[in-house]
């Protein structure tokens, strides 16, 4: 069945998580044999035993002449009966419908329990028999650790080589038996299909088989090479789908390993370098994978991308070498620690081997590799099977649960997360979408970078995206220089601009600047070609840079910044006009002029001018009592910015009041401004002086922010097809 997309399924509350535990066995049939006498084993993981028989003498008996992986029609599965009156029990429909068997290798009757809700919810229909389908699917996954400890201990004993452990790949159709009832469960619902492959249209249910490739394009990739180490990763992807986790990180770990080899050899060769003197230093970095990536990209002039950016929270933020530094610990864990990696690590796995697979398409620098290993990604993801449900295993027993629900990930989106992660990159996986534009980061995650992460880089890298720039470049840091160069190159209208990045605890003052323009300076001196500088400094960095001082810019250095040509930007004022520059749909040619100007820029809505300040806001009657400076006037029906301590709002005048009196039109002195009740501002929104500022020209649409972004429409439900 297949649920409509504009359904909104909440997991929490579908399913009685918490309803009472009823007693119920999983069958499966290994894919070989326990050369042992049939018996009864109690079998404990995390201080829970539970009871496991084997059954040698065993056979499946499904209705119809067709015998399929799916268990269509099935009638019996179970021990081959040894007396008369134990044969299995037929409807007359079946005898007439005709019926097959056959011998099966040795099944498993697991003894367990599961929550009482969901064996109701099973055969109901709708939304709770998909959630209950995918629950007893988890629960299947949950018991994998007890099934293998029972068949290592059977190795152990015999070391059978025929004998191996198990994953949900190599026995994807289980059965859920309640009160005598055959049940099917599908861990792999693709694998127990008998049938080639086909895809339907929705709309029409029109069937076609699925065909990855056309036989032309298969003969060509046999003519072309691998790249170097691209085996080794085709093999950790087979892995991961397998379950086979612990091989998997291997191969995923030594396929970046020989391409970096190989591409370090060729960028050594690049500078004229002897084989010998080549040879020595692929020698000492030979087990110094850090130092050997840092040789890489000091000798190709690469480096390696910082932090991603995606609209979805937990793929926002993370640093392929950071990553990668975790996987290669794990395969320091696997390979010398002997850890093993149960079937519960299905997402972080999978993590582990997607953020591989980016370094290793950043270091082929080959497009083929990428697009190859992406191009079917959502249908194999499919196949796979959805991965919403979590087990734990504890003396209380097993238990499972929904990785998150729908209110979760709102909550996730609007920063709002209930256990605060160490940072971005670390949110809770739920489910892989394809970004459908970076800057629609939500405007929570990006402005709690600075506070609760602390991550200049981070989010100077998302404000660079909603200023509506189309790219930033990369640029290599030598870590043996004392001070971090520039860290982005922006293609420009006439020149690059070069983004540096200047964070301490203190305000920023003039032998700051001095500190900064020397770095500037210095690569000034090295770049052939002129380029523009953006110095973006994150004073009082341990202050929430909501509650920054609105003070005056230091005129000194406002002064010698415009003279030496480089831009100084806060970075409260970036985070405001950033966050401004999406949601008033602002013209590109005036936010990027604003950002690359010379001196010390407050960066003020695009086309206006300073009108006043606030001096005291009375929140029922929504009135602004502002002190204006004469700079431009104010008349009623116009349309105004006001700066609030984290964005900026704009409002059309309602009505304007001096002394007590109407007025039409001010531009000095004390005035009251109504403001209309859309705003709702509070007392707490508003800094000391807030600034305000009047459109010189006609003002922009606001994005409608009422309605379901385009993210959170897919985010809706979407609960498994069955």
């Amino acid at each position: 069945m297949s649920i409509a997309p504009e359904e909104i399924v909440h997991y929490n509350e579908v399913l009685d998580w918490n309803s009472d535990p009823q007693k119920i066995e999983l069958a499966l049939e290994l894919p070989f044999w326990i050369l042992a006498t049939d018996n009864r084993y109690n079998v404990t993981v995390n201080e829970h035993t539970l009871t496991i028989e084997t059954v040698n003498a065993g056979i499946s008996v499904q209705g119809g002449n067709e015998h399929t992986a799916a268990h269509n029609y099935q009638r019996f599965f179970g021990r081959i009966p040894l007396e008369e009156n134990d044969h299995p029990r037929y409807k007359v429909i079946d005898l007439l419908r005709g019926s097959n068997f056959r011998y099966t290798k040795t099944q498993l009757w697991i003894t367990t329990a599961a929550a009482s809700d969901a064996i109701a919810a099973f055969n109901e229909g709708g939304i709770r028999e998909s959630i209950a389908r995918e629950y007893f699917s988890a629960l299947a996954k949950a018991h994998l650790p007890f099934v293998n400890k029972l068949i290592n201990g059977y190795r152990a004993a015999t070391y059978d080589p025929f004998a191996t452990e198990i994953t949900e790949f190599d026995v994807p159709g289980w059965f859920l038996v309640v009160d005598g009832s055959l049940k099917p469960i599908y861990l792999m619902y693709t694998l127990c299909r008998d049938e080639f492959p086909i895809t339907r249209v929705f709309a029409t249910s029109e069937a076609s088989p699925v065909f990855l490739e056309s036989p032309d394009v298969v003969e060509a990739a046999m003519r072309n090479p691998l790249v170097p180490g691209e085996a080794e990763l085709l093999d950790a992807w087979s892995l991961c789908y397998r379950g086979r986790f612990s091989e998997c990180i291997r191969s995923a770990v030594t396929a970046v390993e020989v391409l970096l080899e190989d591409k370090l050899r060729h960028s050594l060769k690049s500078l004229s370098l002897s084989q010998s003197d080549i040879d020595d230093r692929l020698a000492f970095t030979k087990n110094r994978f850090s130092l050997r990536l840092d040789d890489y990209c000091r000798a190709s002039g690469r480096c390696v991308p910082g932090p991603t950016l995606h609209n979805l929270p937990y793929l926002n933020g993370i640093r392929l070498r950071e990553q990668f530094e975790r996987t290669r610990q794990l395969r320091h864990d696997v390979v010398h620690r002997g850890e093993r990696l149960d079937p519960s690590l299905k997402n972080p796995i999978r993590r582990a081997v997607e953020t591989t697979t980016w370094l290793f398409d950043w270091l082929a620098g080959e497009a083929k590799v990428g697009s190859r290993q992406s191009k079917h990604y959502t249908l194999f993801e499919a196949w796979r099977g959805p991965a919403r449900m979590k087990w734990d295993v504890s003396s209380k027993g097993v238990v499972v649960r929904p990785v998150v629900d729908n209110e979760q990930i709102e909550d996730l989106l609007n920063g709002e997360e209930s256990v605060p992660p160490q940072c971005l990159a670390d949110l809770t996986e739920v489910r892989i979408i394809e970004s459908i534009d970076e800057a629609d980061i939500p405007d929570a995650i990006f402005q709690a970078t600075l506070n609760r992460f602390q991550d200049l880089e981070h989010f100077a890298l998302m404000a660079i995206a909603k200023l509506k720039f189309e790219s930033a470049h990369d640029i290599f840091q030598d870590p043996a220089k004392e001070r971090l160069p520039e860290r982005w190159r922006i293609d420009g209208d006439e020149f690059p601009v070069f983004v540096f990045l200047f964070q301490l605890v203190k305000e920023f003052e003039l032998t700051d600047y001095e500190e900064l323009r020397t770095r500037i300076e210095a690569r000034r001196s090295e770049e052939c070609h002129k380029f523009s500088a953006v110095a973006i400094v994150h004073e009082l960095k341990d202050l929430d840079w909501t509650l920054h001082s609105n003070k005056p810019i230091p005129a000194g250095i406002d002064k010698q910044a415009q003279a030496d040509s480089i831009a100084i930007i806060r970075t409260d004022d970036l985070a405001r006009f950033a966050s401004g520059a999406r949601r008033f749909d602002w013209l590109d040619s005036d936010i990027q002029l604003q950002f690359t100007s010379p001196g010390w820029s407050r960066l003020f809505p695009p086309n206006s001018v300073s009108a006043g300040v606030v001096k005291r806001l009375y929140p029922k009657l929504q009135v602004l009592s502002v002190q204006l400076n004469g700079q431009h006037s104010v008349s009623v029906g116009c349309f105004m910015y006001l700066r609030l301590r984290d964005k900026f709002v704009r409002f059309k005048v309602e009505s304007m009041q001096e002394n007590g009196a109407e007025v039409e039109i001010a531009t000095v002195g004390l005035i009251g401004l109504h403001i209309g009740d859309d705003l709702n501002l509070l007392r707490s929104d508003l800094p000391d002086d807030a600034e305000l500022f009047v459109q010189t020209d006609a003002f922009p649409s606001e994005l409608d922010t009422s309605k379901p972004s385009r993210l959170q429409e897919m985010l809706k439900g979407l609960p498994p097809v069955f």
